[in-house]
């Protein structure tokens, strides 16, 4: 009997003294000055990210949690850096994670790419022959991005015993679902992993315990072939797709990101609470991932499509000749 009392001791013991680590993961451009002050330096717009998504968390008295630790620099979110390496090589890291996981064929892929190192929409045999090159270093990147988050986890998280709360922001959606995957085929419990994907071009959440928002206005995201659908409204114009400056600045985006992250915590302490949570919206259902599927039969559609991810990708192609 005192054998079984201690056993249950040292069960509640170590489920008690789990702790929470909270990541916030950024997307694309992360490098790129920004006019709020404090934040014109090198990572700037992701730092910006990570400290407006604690101070959110803060006013929401999420981070009253005694479960939700601290990293080492005093702060309860921890940026899980994306590096940026410019304009072009993030829009072209981005759409070979994209078609890496089967939203883009080849035909879209290559029509695209080619679209920016040729500058027309039109591509000939020589811009798909001569987008193979790029596309083999933006794979070697890419996975050097992912094993370096990996890494981090693992060092950070995993072996402290600690649970996983990531919020992650549009490309950084792709990389929260590729380490999920990562971590998943090492045996890392899944139940330990929560993911809230802001302005997702993914076309699911790969962790069970997941949700996304994305505000119907998007003009980055809702083009993007299979991304999943949108789920929040917000007012205000141009693209529509900074995380600080619009989904945390707009009421319905920034309640569904709280209900979510204090949702999503409480599923990864109680896993019986996993229904309670789908039920309040903290966790996605099937049915809210289900994306816009374009096929041949819609082609003024994928015309649209294809329009507005060109000339989204071409702006940043200008943006980059113009500041190098």
């Amino acid at each position: 009997m005192r054998k079984l009392l201690f056993i249950l001791l040292l069960l509640f013991s170590a489920s008690a003294s789990a702790k929470v680590d909270i990541y916030y993961g950024n997307g694309i451009w992360a490098f790129r000055e920004l006019s709020t002050d404090g934040c014109n330096h090198d990572k700037a717009a992701a730092e910006c990210g990570a400290i407006a998504l604690e101070d959110k968390l803060k006013r929401e008295g999420i981070l009253n949690d005694p479960t939700i630790d601290t990293n080492d620099k005093g702060n309860k979110v921890t940026l899980q850096y994306n590096i940026g390496r410019g304009y072009l090589d993030d829009i072209l890291e981005t759409f070979f994670q994209i078609r890496e996981s089967g939203q883009l064929d080849d035909v879209w892929f290559f029509t695209l790419v080619g679209a920016v190192l040729s500058g027309n929409p039109i591509i000939a045999v020589g811009v798909l022959v001569a987008a193979i090159a790029p596309m083999q270093d933006t794979k070697e990147f890419e996975q050097k991005n992912v094993d370096k988050m990996v890494d981090a986890y693992t060092r950070y998280s995993v072996d402290e015993g600690d649970q996983i709360m990531l919020v992650s922001h549009s490309q950084g959606n792709l990389f929260a679902n590729r380490v999920f995957d990562e971590l998943n085929a090492t045996g890392y419990d899944y139940k330990n992993f929560a993911n809230v994907q802001v302005a997702s071009p993914a076309d699911q959440v790969r962790a069970p315990i997941g949700k996304h928002i994305t505000i119907c206005g998007d003009m980055v995201i809702n083009p993007i072939p299979h991304s999943m659908r949108c789920n929040a409204e917000a007012d205000g114009s141009g693209l529509m797709h900074g995380f600080d400056e619009v989904y945390l600045a707009n009421e319905d985006p920034h309640n569904q990101i709280m209900n979510a992250v204090k949702g999503q915590i409480s599923v990864l302490k109680d896993p019986s609470k996993a229904k309670e949570a789908r039920d309040n919206g903290a966790i996605d259902s099937d049915h809210d991932q289900a994306g816009i599927i374009p096929t041949l039969k819609s082609l003024p559609y994928l015309g649209l499509l294809a329009a507005a991810m060109i000339a989204w990708m071409r702006w940043a192609l200008r943006r980059e000749e113009q500041e190098a």
